[in-house]
């Protein structure tokens, strides 16, 4: 925790206060854009298909953006009060439904955050949003969900992933910081073709399914 502490205290600098500051007036003048780096929002709207299906951890702006421009959009959320204040956002939308999930503190894996899209009758998604809990997990129970050429968003992959980007939460570029479940991730994800994006606060990572 030091460590985390000292990384992100070296980065109050000149340029990560300017990257902040463009963040910020970003996101004030498009109030409605996913909390993703700026330019890989532009390229996921590019991607996008109008009769697309997308499954989504963690709900948020993201949820009607993607509504807007999807068919159909599934959205699990751990969170009990945000999941409320999402539902209260998303009125008037006939292709989203927002699912409530807790996640089981002391035994993660077995947490019903994890196995709410069982439920979900579509056989395959062709775009998924990981960007809420145990990122981990569900990557590993969720990517077979994913069909074969359909994109998997994974934001603030530099927490997670070997990268280069001069970021307060990276974890460098080496393997050896990865966790355990990371690195597996990381080995199936090996020949994916991936785009990453930083805006000098954080990243997003898009992979493509082969």
């Amino acid at each position: 925790m030091k460590l985390f502490y000292k990384r992100r205290y070296r980065h109050i600098n000149a340029y990560y206060i300017i990257c902040r500051i463009k963040q910020i007036i970003y996101q004030i003048i498009n109030p409605d854009s996913p909390w993703l780096c700026s330019r890989a929002v532009e390229v996921i709207e590019q991607l996008l298909k109008t009769d697309d299906l997308v499954l989504e951890f963690g709900a948020g702006k993201s949820t009607k953006w993607f509504a807007k421009r999807c068919r159909y959009i599934y959205s699990i959320e751990h969170d009990f009060n945000w999941f409320k204040k999402v539902c209260k956002n998303i009125t008037g939308f006939d292709n989203v439904k927002l699912i409530y999930a807790k996640i089981n503190e002391e035994e993660p894996a077995a947490s019903d955050y994890l196995m709410a899209f069982d439920n979900i009758s579509a056989e395959k998604f062709n775009v998924i949003l990981n960007d809420g809990r145990l990122r981990d997990l569900v990557f590993l129970t969720s990517v077979d969900k994913l069909e074969d050429g359909g994109i998997y968003i994974l934001d603030n992959a530099e927490r997670y992933f070997p990268n280069r980007f001069d970021l307060p939460e990276s974890i460098g570029d080496s393997s050896q910081n990865m966790s355990e479940r990371w690195k597996v991730i990381y080995k199936r994800i090996e020949n994916w073709r991936k785009l990453w994006f930083d805006d000098g606060v954080t990243s997003t990572l898009i992979l493509f399914k082969p």
